[in-house]
This record gives structure tokens, C-alpha cells and sequence, in this order.
């Protein structure tokens, strides 16, 4: 049964969880400074704890202008901006954003803004590549996937999607490796606009065969 939380003269409806990833919980406001009130409501929570221990989201009677329990469905749109303000929040490169912000785009093309995040399944990450793999590189591709993984995991975490989905990466050809000659190496420890630490660092590596 949820539980009834009494914080700054407002109560609250509290329900804990526990999942594979831990312990989870979800907190929901019960608008009234009434404990007779605040019991009845909790009750109403209650009776669709199940429900929403699977990642469902409701609005209550208290909460809207329908005065009905309501099923909310999320757009990954509107999930999506709330992820970009906590990444931006927890201080995220603006160049990172960006990236992310492309790979959400390519994600759109695929299912839409508007689609509810919680019914993203494998199906549309296996339609995601299909669509994308004759205009994409694979390494493109995959640093897309890795990026709407992070999203999607995310929701989990947040109760807007119900599980994680398996993301399983292209594969992407090995690159042979690239040799420098003994000139343009010369060239690289005469180049004034490459800084001294580098090119000594360089030096080091070239003279050692040292790696990290």
C-alpha cells in the first residue's frame, strides 16, 4: 500500500519499489493539507500502485480538470527535453548536447516526436537501423544508438518506459593502421604551431614505443 508523507504542511502519496537495478519510487502529490482528505486520495493511488510499479504514469482528480484518473503517455519529445534540462543542469558540454540532439533527431525520423516513449521497443531499434544503415556509417550508427541508449535508460530510471531494451550495436569494419614516415614525423617536430609538451610528447612515444 502506498504511504502518506507529510512534508511543508502538504501530504504526499509515497510508493517504494524494489527492480533489478534497485530500490525505485515515485511520489505523488495529494494537493491537501487535510489528513482525512489525504487518506482518501492515497487510497485512490492505492488501488493502482501495481500499475504504476510497472512504469505507468496517471494524473489524478486532484491533479486535473477532468476530475478523472487519466493514463499518461509520454512523446519521447517531451521526455526528451526533460532529459536535456537535467544533462544541462549536471553540466554536460554544450558540444555533447548537440551530438545528442542529433541522434534524437535521427530517432524522430524513424518513430516520430510524438510516439509514447513507454511503447519504444527492440522493433524500432532493429526498424532505426535498417532505415538509417545505407546513409549512415556504421560508426555513425552506433554512436547514435549509444546515445538514445543513455535516453531511453534514463526513462527507465524515471518511470516514463517500463524496461530496458536491448541495444545491440552494428558492426563496424577494423580500420588498418595508419603509419607515420620518418618525414612527416620530422615535419610534425618542426611545426611551430603544434605545442612543445606534444611534440616532446610525441618524441617519447616515437623514441619508446610507449602506449598508455
Amino acid at each position: 500500500m502506498a504511504s502518506i508523507r507529510h512534508i511543508r504542511n502538504k501530504y504526499f502519496s509515497r510508493i517504494v519499489w524494489r527492480t533489478e537495478d534497485g530500490q525505485r519510487e515515485k511520489t505523488i502529490s495529494l494537493k491537501t493539507d487535510k489528513k482525512s482528505e489525504a487518506v482518501i486520495r492515497n487510497n485512490a493511488v492505492t488501488k493502482i500502485e501495481d500499475s504504476i510499479k510497472e512504469g505507468d504514469n496517471y494524473s489524478f482528480p486532484w491533479l486535473n480538470d477532468d476530475g478523472k484518473v487519466k493514463l499518461i503517455k509520454v512523446s519521447i519529445e517531451d521526455a526528451y527535453e526533460e532529459y536535456r534540462n537535467v544533462q544541462n543542469i549536471d553540466g554536460v558540454r554544450h558540444s555533447t548536447l548537440v551530438r545528442v540532439d542529433n541522434s534524437m533527431k535521427s530517432l524522430y525520423k524513424v518513430v516520430g516526436e510524438t510516439y509514447p516513449v513507454s511503447s519504444l521497443s527492440y522493433s524500432h531499434i532493429a526498424q532505426f537501423k535498417e532505415v538509417w544503415h545505407k546513409t549512415h556509417a556504421p560508426s555513425t550508427i552506433n554512436i547514435n544508438l549509444s546515445k538514445i541508449r543513455a535516453f531511453h535508460n534514463w526513462c527507465v530510471k524515471r518511470g516514463y518506459a517500463k524496461k530496458k531494451i536491448e541495444f545491440v550495436l552494428v558492426k563496424e569494419d577494423v580500420k588498418p593502421i595508419a603509419y607515420l614516415t620518418e618525414s612527416e614525423f620530422i615535419d610534425i617536430m618542426n611545426c611551430d604551431v603544434i605545442n612543445v609538451h606534444f611534440r616532446k610528447a610525441f618524441l617519447f612515444y616515437y623514441v619508446t614505443g610507449c602506449r598508455k
